[in-house]
């Protein structure tokens, strides 16, 4: 935690019922922690120096004496200080109005420090291995305010004046301090630092300024911070129980008078400090009692500046405990019985499912986590959509082939309570490749909300996008939010697609939009971005706001387009790329309220100039146990006149048994033959590679990419699903919703399909030995075939690609 810091003060006087006025220092300084705002703060109030003075030696008296009993206290077999956290985060609606996701990750973080469950322990360095400490600290987020009221423990203020140069008197609505840790978090903070606080002998006699306040991109690992910046908050509650730096108490590290100062710790090393990660270091070189010997620089403490923080030693655990037993500043009274009872920590009152991304690419696993709080001990997970229906396990890890919007509900229990948390169209199971280009969607089709169109609700309220069949521009339905209800600076969001934008060279998205303000000053923002990454990074396309924004004239009224004047279309400038898997490319429009007035989106259509170089698709490269009957398909592309297809078992395509031919373009309508290739009797057990290449009046234009496959030793597919006994064959499997079931006689049978959650979704019958089957409009995923007749049943899976 690299700090490079001079002190200047500003004073600012509060009256705080003391008999003389307590001044509060601002420091002008830069670097990452404030630890010599303690010093200033007795500079500015020397009536208080006797009682600080008193409150530090109580601490350092109280701290001796616990290390006689140090042995058995750095056990994790003892009772844990369980301390209640409440979250204050002060913005102006930018990126340091952090999620609640990252201020969970943040303790996450802390409670892997300090109950030494942080992964990379096992790097600390061998000669300070066995000094690592336990605190046996735990940080849990608040779920009772101080009235009773239920809480997360976060709260939210719009505060522009008070994020920007924060200090002291950023420190608004304080919980009292001897139930929670308050945590304000701010964009910028005066003195320059990342974080800081007071030590409890300073905030014994300083009860308004007890909590710690915090940059919003130094919180968590997650959103705007990141791994390398999470300790701070680590770092900044060492100081609020007692912990000075590792060269003692100052901000400066490196400094050449640093060897002659302590941090009253038996167990760190000397040291100037350091502001890199430099193993080996050794920057005081003097006989360390403890150790028996000249050691070197504990750098990955969590007190020094290093950036490499893996651990606090067993002396430093001990004055931190110290701390948390003593009176002072009332620290004792933060895990009592009694107050986790009032904060609601002690107490099973929330269940709750967390993941981290809820966008799953195809097949891939979802790492789903029990988020419940606290004291649960059995868990009983339902999945819908998923490999697996229920689980048991704590945070279970489970896979999704079927593309679709899907519930997942845990049911959370202890010996005396069970509750339960549905979280309804929670997981977006994509298919492998999007829908093809020209990509139009104007949410005419039923089965939208459950394939395609992603309705975001991160909060839970009433107010979110939703289809409307009163107001479109074209044909009956659009997307509405109803923003006159909205509250100020709320974000709605949805997503669409995906959509295979592989073949294009430049992307564009157009859609029709409705909006009007209120009363024409409100600065309202709309924003699209896209992803290529199943939803894990956006890039944005497209930002309106303000005047520019609205598409009618304001009114105090609810906003309704009532003909075509209130519509405009709007789009983003052509790009090329969204990330490194266009066949997967979503869409996200996220809306900002400032107060206006109603939404409404239409006709979303992606389109594009088209790479004239041909784009495969099946089968996928690298493929094993393909059909020695396969069928092999490309991607359609606008503007050309034929394809041209090679397949060969040389990768230089010159054997004698090559095949190719040439395509006749029909459209760029993916279910036209002209982009597919029946071959038929291939070779068994044998490497084949493929590639096409398009034909224009004027121009043949480079080949695709090399494609290769692997015969089956049988010629039989492990996709392709053909029964031995019964002889009923299923073909082309996988396919793109058009298949065959071949018989080997006539005789009356029914068939029926269901998809992979058992729902059924075509039923007929057939006394024919060939039966067509078309499930175009279908979801991509997989299918089960039950057929029966009046002797036996079969059941077939199929894939739609």
């Amino acid at each position: 935690m690299k700090l490079l810091i001079s002190l200047g003060i500003s004073i600012f006087i509060y009256f705080l019922g003391f008999s003389q006025p307590i001044n509060k220092p601002t420091s002008q300084t830069t670097g990452f922690c404030d630890i010599e705002i303690n010093d200033a703060f007795i500079q500015l109030n020397p009536h208080l120096e006797k009682d600080i003075t008193k409150a530090k030696n109580q601490l350092e008296q109280e701290y001796q004496f616990a290390l006689l009993n140090q042995a058995q206290r750095n056990s994790a077999n003892n009772p844990k200080y369980v301390i209640s956290v409440v979250f204050h985060i002060l913005h102006e609606n930018g990126p340091e109005n952090i999620s609640d996701e990252q201020v969970k990750d943040c303790i996450r973080v802390l409670n892997e420090d300090f109950l030494k469950q942080n992964a990379d322990t096992i790097d600390v360095f061998p000669e300070f291995k066995s000094e690592i400490g336990f605190t046996n600290i735990e940080f849990r987020l608040a779920l009772k305010d101080p009235n009773g009221n239920p809480t997360n423990g976060i709260n939210r203020y719009f505060e522009p004046n008070l994020t920007n140069d924060a200090g002291e008197n950023s420190k608004i609505n304080q919980w009292d301090r001897s139930k929670y840790l308050n945590v304000w978090v701010v964009k910028n903070i005066a003195s320059g630092a990342a974080g800081y606080t007071f030590f409890p002998s300073t905030l014994d006699s300083y009860e308004e300024g007890d909590g710690i306040i915090l940059l919003s991109n130094y919180v968590g690992s997650i959103g705007t911070s990141s791994n390398n910046t999470s300790r701070t908050l680590t770092h900044e509650i060492g100081h609020w129980i007692n912990l000075p730096h590792t060269w003692g108490f100052s901000n400066t590290p490196n400094a050449s008078n640093n060897c002659n100062q302590d941090d009253g710790v038996y167990d760190t090393p000397n040291t100037k400090g350091n502001g890199s990660c430099n193993p080996g270091t050794n920057s005081c070189s003097s006989f360390d009692p403890h150790y028996g010997k000249d050691q070197i620089d504990n750098l990955q403490n969590y007190m020094d500046y290093s950036y490499c923080y893996k651990m606090f030693t067993k002396g430093q655990s001990t004055r931190m405990r110290t701390a948390l037993e003593s009176n002072i500043a009332k620290r004792r009274s933060l895990w009592q019985p009694s107050t986790l009872t009032e904060t609601g920590v002690d107490q099973f009152l929330v269940a709750d499912i967390e993941i981290e991304n809820p966008i799953i690419c195809f097949g891939d696993q979802a790492q789903f986590k029990d988020a419940s709080r606290y004291g649960q001990n059995s868990w009983l997970w339902s999945f819908e959509g998923a490999n697996i229906n229920s689980s048991n396990a704590q945070n279970p890890v489970v896979s999704y082939f079927n593309p679709g919007i899907y519930d997942v509900e845990l049911v959370a229990s202890n010996s005396t309570k069970s509750l339960t948390v549905k979280k309804e169209n929670f997981i977006w199971s994509l298919p492998e490749i999007g829908s093809p280009v020209p990509y139009q969607n104007g949410f005419e089709d039923p089965d939208n909300f459950s394939k395609d169109v992603y309705l975001i609700n991160r909060d839970n309220d009433a107010i979110k996008f939703e289809k409307t069949n009163s107001y479109s521009l074209e044909g009956q339905n659009s997307l509405m939010l109803n923003n006159f209800s909205n509250t100020v600076n709320h974000k709605d969001e949805f997503i669409v697609g995906p959509v295979d934008v592989s073949p294009l060279s430049s992307i564009g998205i157009s859609w029709d939009m409705a909006i009007a303000n209120k009363t024409g000053n409100e600065n309202e923002v709309l924003k699209v971005l896209v992803s290529a990454d199943c939803g894990n990074t956006w890039k944005k396309v497209y930002q309106k706001s303000g005047s520019i924004l609205p598409t009618s004239a304001s009114t105090t009224n609810g906003f309704f387009p009532k003909n075509i004047s209130d519509w405009r279309f709007e789009g983003t400038s052509s790009f090329s790329s969204a990330g490194p898997n266009n066949e997967n490319f979503l869409i996200k429009f996220e809306f900002q309220s400032d107060g206006g007035n109603n939404l409404f989106i239409d006709n979303i259509n992606v389109e594009g100039n088209y790479n004239p170089i041909a784009v495969l698709e099946y089968p996928r490269n690298g493929s094993i146990n393909v059909s020695a009957n396969p069928v092999i398909n490309w991607k359609a592309i606008s503007g050309i006149d034929q394809y041209e297809f090679e397949v060969d078992t040389s990768l230089n395509f010159n054997s004698p048994i090559k095949i190719n031919g040439l395509k006749q373009y029909i459209s760029v309508n993916p279910k036209n033959s002209d982009t597919e290739e029946q071959l038929s009797n291939l070779l068994l057990d044998q490497e084949y590679f493929w590639r096409v290449r398009t034909i224009a009046p004027d121009t043949t234009y480079n080949w695709s990419s090399v494609w290769s496959f692997k015969t089956s030793v049988n010629g039989v597919g492990d996709k392709e699903l053909i029964a031995s006994e019964d002889n009923i064959y299923v073909y082309p499997n996988p396919n793109k919703g058009e298949f065959f079931i071949q018989f080997n006689s006539n005789k009356n049978r029914t068939f029926e399909v269901y998809n992979s959650i058992g729902k059924l979704v075509l039923q007929s019958s057939t006394n024919n030995s060939n039966v067509q089957i078309d499930l175009t409009n279908n979801p991509r995923g997989i299918y089960f075939v039950k057929i029966s007749d009046e002797n036996s049943t079969s059941i077939k899976k199929v894939v739609l690609k």
